[in-house]
């Protein structure tokens, strides 16, 4: 890798016009300049490809669209992929946002560690109108284990990795809505997996997202179990159980705190977040990591 590498920011969108100019400008605004944006849209029909349009033909030499119908996100991710130009990729949701030094500091750290290809950060988590409800991070040094990755999932939004591991470990799955867990998981099988002690990006979390509805939750529940099970040795299915029965209560407490206590997102994640330290710490102590 030379000393200046081009970064290629992946985004796929479906009808998302209320926040994709802030994804993009937050893209723009980073304090590196070599970042190429590809843009995969699924057939908007809500003006979107119209503010894609604008942006490229302002930005001719750093954004890039498609506007054509797709499988859904995993599908617009791999096509992402197959257009990119870079070095170094990243996945940023349409209404999601990167910190400013985001990509200086993923580049800096690849630059420094050339045996690295795949690393991490942390994620705040913000609602719909940009205030901060918490912030996820794995912070794990170097993860070595499956048994990680399946109890506290990194932050997809805030990941970043070299192109060898797109060449080793092919595509995403298309027919499911986790395929970015199944892909991490692939990814941990061949290579390790590092963390970046930074805030990288903000994912949002609103109402009109797919990943901020009851029934997305439940999908995500469902495949995050079946994808546990595929991988998972077989001596271990016991902690894929533990982890399902956990996600499940998270969907149950949230269903309870947002539809009727009327709660918010902010009150949801204090409470997950008191409650998953014991929980982690009690499948840890059942679990051994290997290392």
């Amino acid at each position: 890798m030379n000393m200046t590498p081009l970064v290629s920011i992946i985004t796929p969108i479906l009808n998302g016009r209320k926040y994709i100019s802030k994804c993009i400008n937050s893209v723009l605004a980073q304090d590196y300049d070599l970042v190429e944006h590809i843009i995969i849209d699924g057939g908007s029909t809500d003006g979107t490809v119209d503010i894609l349009a604008d942006f490229q033909n302002r930005y001719p030499h750093r954004i890039v669209y498609i506007s054509e119908p797709d499988k859904g996100p995993c599908d617009g991710w791999n096509k992402g992929w197959r257009m990119r130009r870079g070095d170094i990729v990243g996945w940023l949701g349409y209404d999601d946002l990167y910190s400013s030094n985001a990509v200086s500091l993923v580049v800096d750290y690849f630059i420094k560690n050339p045996t690295v290809y795949f690393i991490y950060g942390d994620c705040n988590i913000i609602d719909g109108s940009g205030e901060l409800i918490a912030n996820t991070g794995n912070r794990d040094p170097q993860i070595r284990s499956m048994n990680k990755l399946f109890i506290d999932p990194i932050p997809t939004v805030s990941s970043f990795y070299r192109t060898e591991v797109i060449s080793h470990i092919g595509t995403l799955k298309t027919n499911m809505r986790r395929c970015d867990f199944d892909y991490w998981l692939r990814v941990n099988k061949k290579f390790n997996i590092y963390y970046l002690d930074q805030v990288l990006a903000s994912f949002r979390m609103h109402d009109q997202g797919y990943s901020g509805t009851a029934l997305a939750q439940l999908v995500y529940l469902k495949e995050r179990c079946l994808i546990a099970k595929e991988h998972m040795e077989k001596e271990h299915l016991l902690l894929v159980s533990s982890i399902c029965i956990w996600a499940l209560f998270k969907n149950v407490m949230k269903s309870l705190f947002i539809l009727l206590f009327k709660g918010s997102h902010r009150d949801y994640y204090s409470l997950m977040n008191n409650l998953k330290r014991p929980f982690n710490k009690l499948i840890r102590l059942i679990f051994r990591e290997k290392k």
